[in-house]
């Protein structure tokens, strides 16, 4: 199964240069070393699944969850007390 080459070019250079947004929050990037789609050489990730590729959320989701998991529970820890 293969995408049309010239939309490929086109959404990756987008995706690139893309200047991004004020996020109201701390986002984590979890990315694949195999991803053919979004190349981990021009990605700056807070953590790496060596082998994932575009789809690692269907197939590695275990790992997805455990990474997100960690960092929510990062994220109680170091929030202060509710009155």
């Amino acid at each position: 199964v293969g995408s049309d080459p010239c939309f490929t070019r086109w959404a990756i250079d987008r995706l690139l240069h893309w200047r991004g947004c004020d996020s109201r929050g701390r986002v984590v990037h979890l990315h694949g070393t195999a991803d053919r789609l979004l190349p981990y050489r021009y990605i700056t990730a807070d953590e790496t699944l060596p082998g994932g590729h575009h789809f690692m959320t269907f197939d590695n989701a275990n790992w997805v969850n455990l990474t997100i998991a960690k960092y929510l529970l990062q994220l109680r820890d170091d929030s202060p007390p509710v009155a």
